[in-house]
């Protein structure tokens, strides 16, 4: 018994050490007043002490609040580790804002800070300027409410802020800038995120899933915009703006977003992508269909959204040297213009819609064009649009390609000359039997061994028709 006791009073001794103030200095508060009030008056808080004194300090904003608006003031620089934001009564909701011209600084020594949202009232609002010491996570279960304050690095090096869950909204007002180091936003749930503001930060936005909205051409700051697919992305932005920021597609899909934009930043792929947007997309930067890698990249252009758009940079087949040849792939029915001196070397492939050459040359004599309509659309259309382009292969139709469907190839004023040992292939694989291919404007046949090879289609008495005035012939 006597062994016992002592092993008790020693428990108790080490119990009271580990709680001493003097060596656990994290100061928890908790706001336990109904309505709102200044961060500094002790009679907010349960203990009865101000929290936010040291890094590390755990802050709760849930109290059961009453109806209506309730403004929390900072008005003096805290400091915390961990926050919880919002009213978990959900009785009776109420909008939350913490207000204030002094500067809440999130620093959880060496772990990361986390800022949890709770309750539903889209109105919360998180007002007060921000400092990050370390990297930022920010998580709920419901509605993120609207970040009107300032945001920046406390110190030197990359802080991350990451959120995980419902949507999270920039206003105009909310700048996010590097400060002392370098900002960077990474998405890894399921949430939107709105950016509104004039951003200077430079680490770049990660983006998963779910809708990006840019309210501004400044809106992504300096750094990279990566977009990954886990799930289609909406990339939605106010009317008319532009973006320099480079972007990355890891085998995005990008559809939605009624404004028109235009990026002029380089795009360089890691893995096929799509670009299937409602508004209208001007890529002025150049575009790389791989990056780093010999694997070939499809680029996709178009789709059931039919938002037209055009590529006035140069396509290549990858972001380096040599590479395996990067494939263009334009569908639905939407219209897309090429203009840029293009070197990569896959196949264009038009399934619907139009794709129109821009410049002389556009597309690269070694690229394979194949006009087919697949699916839904009536009309697969090359247009040279006036323009002048040697080919060195044609394929109308093949695999999948729609039963009865009108494919064309279109020089209007300009000429369509055949280069290499051009051959212009009529095809009905995989039992696919398409309607009339038609060649419109003019053909130079060059010099050179000429095939024109055609199957028999039971869609069309007429597979293959040649309305282009025809010169310079020559047999070889």
């Amino acid at each position: 018994m006597k062994t016992l006791k002592s092993l008790t009073s020693a428990l108790a001794v080490a119990a009271s050490f580990v709680l001493s103030p003097s060596v656990f200095s994290q100061q928890s508060g908790n706001w336990t007043s109904t309505a709102g009030g200044n961060w500094t008056d002790t009679a907010n808080w349960t203990p009865a002490a101000v929290p936010g004194t040291a890094a590390g300090d755990a802050v709760n904003l849930n109290s059961n609040f009453t109806a209506g608006t309730k403004t929390i003031i900072l008005n003096t620089n805290a400091t915390v580790g961990t926050m919880i934001f919002g009213d978990g009564n959900s009785t009776s909701p109420s909008a939350l804002i913490l207000s204030g011209s002094s500067t809440l600084t999130f620093d959880n020594g060496a772990s990361d800070a986390t800022l949890t949202f709770q309750g539903s009232a889209a109105s919360n609002t998180f007002n007060a300027p921000m400092l990050l010491a370390g990297n930022l996570t920010i998580s709920g279960a419901s509605m993120f409410p609207n970040f009107g304050g300032t945001v920046a690095a406390a110190s030197a090096g990359l802080k991350t802020i990451s959120y995980n869950s419902s949507a999270a909204y920039f206003q105009s007002t909310s700048v996010i800038s590097d400060g002392a180091g370098q900002v960077a936003i990474a998405q890894t749930g399921s949430g939107a995120l709105t950016l509104n503001g004039t951003n200077t930060f430079s680490g770049g936005v990660r983006f998963t899933r779910a809708t990006l909205f840019l309210g501004n051409s400044s809106a992504l700051g300096t750094g990279d915009l990566t977009l990954t697919n886990v799930g289609s992305i909406t990339l939605s932005a106010a009317e008319g703006l532009s973006f320099s920021n480079n972007m990355t597609l890891a085998g995005a899909s990008i559809g939605g977003g009624a404004g028109n934009i235009t990026w002029t930043g380089n795009i360089t792929q890691s893995a096929g992508s799509s670009i299937n947007r409602v508004g209208r997309t001007d890529i002025n930067g150049n575009v790389y269909l791989s990056a780093n890698s010999t694997s070939g990249n499809t680029l996709v252009l178009g789709g059931t959204n039919n938002g037209d758009g055009s590529i006035s940079g140069v396509i290549s087949n990858w972001n380096g040297a040599n590479g395996t040849a990067g494939t263009m792939n334009k569908i639905g029915n939407g219209t897309w213009t090429f203009s840029g001196a293009n070197t990569y070397s896959g196949t264009t492939q038009v399934t619907g819609g139009t794709l129109i050459y821009g410049a002389n040359q556009t597309i690269a004599a070694t690229s394979v064009l194949n006009i087919k309509t697949v699916g839904t659309s009536t009309t697969a259309t090359i247009d040279f649009a006036g323009f002048n382009a040697t080919v060195n292969s044609v394929l109308f139709g093949g695999t999948a390609a729609a039963a009865g469907s009108a494919n064309l190839l279109s020089t209007g004023s300009g000429t369509l000359t055949l280069g290499g040992s051009t051959a212009v292939t009529y095809s009905t694989a995989s039992g696919t039997n398409p309607g009339t291919a038609t060649i419109s404007g003019k053909i130079d046949l060059g010099s050179g061994t000429r095939t024109f090879s055609v199957a028999d289609s039971t869609q069309t008495t007429n597979e293959l028709a040649i309305t282009a005035a025809i010169t310079d012939m020559s047999f070889g």
